[in-house]
Order: C-alpha cells, then structure tokens, then sequence
C-alpha cells in the first residue's frame, strides 16, 4: 500500500499526494486513552497534499534512534521495516497530521510511540486509500477493534460534517472501559461497546467475531469492518454469503493477523491498516 513515483502525483478525486517517503519530525505527544498515543507531526513535505478518505492510510519508517541524522543508508534500512497506520487530521495548508498507536506490548511501532517526544523523526509514504461514504444506504454498519479506533472515529468526523442521517450502528472492542472514547455527534448513531475485560479469557478480536452469527443488515445497507484478520474474514463472510449484502457494500479491512508479530512478514500487523480483503 506504499505510493511510488513522483512527488505531486494524483489520487482519488484529485487530490494531490506524495510519491515518495516526506520526512516527519514530530511537534506533540499525547495519551487519549492509556494504550493509545497520538503523535502529532509536521513535514514540508506534506504542504500541499489532500485527504484521500477519512480512513486514508500512510506507510511509516522508524529511524533506530530518535533521528535518521545525515547517514542516507539509516533512512533507507528504516524503509525496509515500513509499518501502515491510518493518518488524521491531513492539514495540506501546514503541513501537519498526526497517527495514533495502540501500544500493545512490544513491536517496532509500538515501542518507537511509547518513547516518541517532539523532536524525533519519521519517514512518512502516502496518503492512499480511503473508505466512501458518499454511496446511498438504508443504513450504516462500522465494527471494530481498538486497531480501527482512530479510523472510526474520523469516519464519524466525516459523517457528521455531511450532516448525513443514514441509521449508523457500531460496535466497537477495546481491553476495558478506560479506552472508550467520545463518538462524533453522528443523527442516528447508536454505539456498543464490547470490553474484553468482562470476558475472561478472551483475546484480541474475540468479541468481533463473536458478533457474526447474530449480525444483521439489510442488502441495500452498507458496511466498514477493521480489525483481526479471521474476525473480519467472519463478518464479511456473514454480511456477504448469509445476508446477501452486495460485495461491494462491504469494506472489510485486516488490520492485524493474530499469532504474527509485528516483524512478521505476513499481511496485517497489530495496531496497522493492512489490506483490505
């Protein structure tokens, strides 16, 4: 999901992107929730580049240190150990952005978060991709585990600006009620919260795909998944195979795979976008 070519290319709508890596420095840290970390940055490089989607995604490049410095071979090892995260709050007037880390115990990206203080840099790729929600529905459906939490919520964001009264239903996994967080103002909207803590035993993902057998929406509805691989492969199953929901009212993204580390080769790693499926 990397961008290549040339800087000033075209995305979707017209937007103007980047081709190659913008280097990031960041200007502020913050704890919405205790495991999560939002990292505001600013890049020249970004001046000038437009949204592709509320749920756009970047690759970024993590130098060893809290610096690439000037030795062009660190910035390139860094770009060999690229991670996906969704981008928030793109300002193409100033250059600035910001991501937001689950910080699930180990991993390239969570460890560089937990440390991150203005300063530090990062190579930024992208933006691409990007859920639309300008197609007519009956209804609304976004499901997610704590991975998407930043995503949904700017879907939301986006939902509310349009002033958009489709019926919207969520669900959303997250460790306990201290990561819950303040939902857009959307008309319509009725949120669950599914905490983990309440359920011994479960795992990350659990109670995603615990929601597959009873899930229901109308053919003419449509749906944004992310989260767990298996559990997004069981309610895109549901929603396309049992409901008959057109494939392609079904946004299903994998955001991690369990039982992968976050330096395994395999596709979706926690607390990343991975591919959409």
């Amino acid at each position: 999901m990397s961008v290549t070519g040339s800087a000033g290319a075209t995305g979707r709508g017209g937007a103007r992107r980047r081709g190659g890596p913008v280097r990031c420095v960041v200007t502020d840290v913050s704890h919405p929730t205790p495991r999560m970390v939002r990292v505001a940055l600013s890049g020249a490089g970004l001046v000038g580049v437009a949204p592709t989607g509320p749920d756009q995604r970047v690759k970024l490049a993590f130098p060893r240190g809290r610096t690439f410095g000037d030795d062009p071979a660190e910035a390139g090892a860094a770009r060999r150990r690229r991670r996906t995260y969704t981008l928030l709050d793109l300002d193409g007037e100033s250059g600035t952005a910001a991501v937001e880390f689950v910080v699930h115990g180990g991993g390239l990206a969570g460890e560089w978060a937990q440390r991150a203080e203005p300063g530090d840099e990062l190579d930024l790729t992208g933006p691409v991709g990007g859920h639309d929600l300008a197609g007519a529905a009956s209804e609304r459906l976004l499901v997610c585990d704590e991975t998407g939490l930043p995503a949904l919520v700017a879907l939301l964001d986006a939902l509310a600006a349009t002033g958009d009264n489709t019926p919207t239903r969520v669900y959303v996994e997250a460790h306990d009620p201290a990561e819950r967080r303040a939902l857009p103002p959307v008309a319509g909207l009725q949120a669950t919260w599914l905490w983990r803590s309440g359920h011994p035993g479960a795992a990350p993902g659990d109670l995603v795909a615990g929601l597959a057998p009873e899930l229901i929406l109308a053919p003419e509805g449509r749906a944004w998944i992310a989260g767990e691989a298996a559990a997004v492969r069981a309610l895109r199953t549901r929603l396309v195979a049992d409901l008959g929901v057109p494939r392609a009212q079904v946004d299903a993204v994998a955001y991690w795979t369990a039982g992968h580390a976050e330096g395994d080769p395999a596709e979706g790693r926690p607390g990343e976008a991975g591919r959409r499926r």
